[in-house]
């Protein structure tokens, strides 16, 4: 539905694919995660994506990943991945012939950083996250969340959540 898509280099947007399919000629990919339990003020230490890469044909990405917070639902209207505002932060994911099974993103934790550090960001909010080709070669094939078979893709966050307490001691 509207929670993971693939764009086109024209701008016809997909929502119904069991899987996204990222080159050049689909150079825009998203997801969305919902409620996602980050309370505000929370550092964020560790992140990654986690995907089912479904074939060796297409298992080398060649990616920036970008972040939006609280996202409306994606919709097949043109250009609905690519005309978005996203994070300054991004996050490169190039590797090459990596196979196939669950593969995990390099550490995104400066994109959800930017996210989760804004004002207005609260615990239970959604944020979406953009996989975008680098226009530098490589093809990466994963599961969406429609698909039959294999897992959706994951979202893993570690985080650090530090309060302070002012404390005020009598002198004797």
């Amino acid at each position: 539905g509207g929670d993971d898509a693939h764009e086109y280099s024209g701008g016809g947007t997909i929502l119904t694919a069991p899987s996204l399919l990222l080159y050049s000629g689909r150079p825009y990919g998203g997801l969305i995660f919902r409620n996602l339990a980050i309370p505000a003020g929370a550092t964020v230490t560790n992140a990654y994506l986690n995907t089912y890469v479904e074939s060796t044909l297409y298992d080398s990405p060649n990616l920036t990943i970008r972040g939006q917070a609280d996202p409306a639902d994606f919709t097949e209207t043109a250009y609905a991945l690519s005309s978005r505002t996203k994070t300054a932060a991004g996050v490169s994911w190039v590797a090459t012939d990596f196979g196939t099974g669950v593969k995990s993103s390099p550490d995104i934790s400066a994109v959800l950083n930017e996210i989760v550090g804004a004002e207005g960001w609260a615990e239970g909010d959604d944020l979406a996250l953009f996989l975008i080709d680098n226009g530098a070669g490589g093809a990466f094939l994963f599961s969406a969340y429609e698909h039959a078979t294999y897992p959706p893709p994951q979202l893993v966050v570690e985080w650090a959540f530090v309060t302070s307490i002012d404390v005020t001691v009598p002198l004797d």
